[in-house]
């Protein structure tokens, strides 16, 4: 009886140590649901952090098994973490808004359960080829970042208006509204041709470039451009300044004339602008565009665009425009820009040198191809009296 009762014993020492070793091991080894983590870097082609985003550069990452997707912010110093992540196989994905880094994907990043993944993502240059300086997105994040002094009211001018002077540059996260306007068939068919003049063909070069490479105007309302500008404001003016346009400044009259007479008027590329105040809105009517000014798809001389310009605090600037072209486009282009207030910056001179020669150029200058394009338009599209084809009952 003695011996089965230390037998007995014995085998419960067993079974106990047993139980405390597999507790042990269990308590050492990584849990099946307990989850790991993931951080990374953006490195350039040098080698060296990118940085300079805001808070709506976002880095996600989705799950191959269920689908889920976490996204987290990367901050300044182009870093970014996820603290928690379920164990198993990742798609990456890092949409880069900007000229001079291009987006970024990674596939099948392996997260396992309990460990740390660090990643370095190779970030290659964008179009500007890593020229410092020339990316208004993280110009506009920099600049802004760098001013201070700019909360509080909007100032006013002795006459009590709003007064909207000082140096400022786009928001680019901020901008909303459509991407074109709504374009008849027969202008569609025209912008079509362009977006294929602009796409590298099988030699890898496209046929022509935008008009900014060869140092044309880039907008008919060049302060909706991203680089720096200056607003220079009087009672009877209103004159923006850009750093990155040609010609580098836009007049709006507020000496209550009129538009001049379009018979005499000869169409341009900025049109003619005149303003008036409704309360603390801006109100800025410009006609008498030529119809290969950029900016706003493909219009006709009937182009027709109507800003409100309000200041709601002393670092924000918000314009509302609205355009219209009733022989080209099937209804108005709403479009909605704010730009921050820039301190402690002034405006650098840009030259643009004209007839500068680059295989990257293409073989037809933008100004050629849009004037041939504009050609194709059915007869009397352009003039407003073609006839439209009968709605299908």
């Amino acid at each position: 009886m003695r011996s089965i009762r230390l037998a007995l014993g014995l085998l419960g020492l067993a079974a106990s140590g047993l139980f405390a070793t597999h507790a042990a091991l269990a308590a050492s080894a990584p849990k099946a649901g307990k989850p790991g983590s993931v951080q990374g870097v953006m490195k350039d082609p040098n080698g060296l952090a990118v940085t300079g985003f805001d808070d709506n550069t976002r880095v996600t990452i989705r799950n191959k098994d269920t689908g889920e997707s976490l996204t987290v912010k990367v901050t300044v110093h182009g870093t970014f973490e996820f603290p928690k992540v379920p164990a198993g196989k990742y798609d990456l994905n890092l949409p880069i808004s900007s000229a001079m880094y291009m987006s970024y994907e990674q596939k099948d990043i392996e997260v396992a359960a309990g460990k740390q993944l660090k990643l370095e993502l190779p970030i290659a240059w964008g179009m500007n080829l890593g020229t410092i300086g020339d990316d208004p997105a993280l110009l506009s994040n920099d600049l802004r970042r760098l001013s201070k002094n700019v909360e509080g009211p909007a100032p006013r001018m002795a006459d009590g208006k709003p007064d909207f002077s000082g140096n400022w540059i786009n928001i680019q996260d901020a901008r909303s509204g459509a991407r074109q306007p709504p374009m008849k068939p027969w202008a569609r068919d025209i912008a079509d041709q362009v977006a294929k003049a602009l796409r590298p063909g099988a030699d890898g070069k496209p046929a022509t470039q935008y008009s900014a490479v060869y140092c044309l105007p880039q907008n008919a309302t060049p302060e909706l451009q991203t680089f720096p500008q200056e607003v220079l404001q009087t009672k009877d003016r209103f004159v923006y300044l850009n750093e990155f346009e040609t010609p580098a400044y836009r007049e709006v009259y507020l000496d209550g004339r009129p538009h001049p007479d379009p018979n005499l008027w000869n169409p341009s590329w900025y049109g003619h602008s005149i303003g008036h105040w409704e309360g603390d809105t801006l109100v800025i009517d410009s006609t008498g565009f030529n119809e290969h000014t950029p900016g706003y798809g493909i219009h006709t001389e009937a182009l027709h665009i109507v800003q409100r310009v309000t200041r709601p605090n002393k670092g924000r600037l918000v314009i509302e425009t609205t355009a219209t072209d009733p022989r080209a486009w099937t209804g108005p282009y709403v479009m909605h820009h704010e730009l921050g207030l820039v301190t402690g910056d002034e405006l650098q001179e840009w030259v643009c040198a004209e007839n500068n020669r680059t295989d990257h150029f293409g073989e037809e200058p933008w100004l050629q191809m849009i004037q041939r394009v504009m050609n194709t338009a059915p007869a009397g599209a352009r003039e407003g009296t073609l006839v439209e084809p009968a709605a299908k009952p």
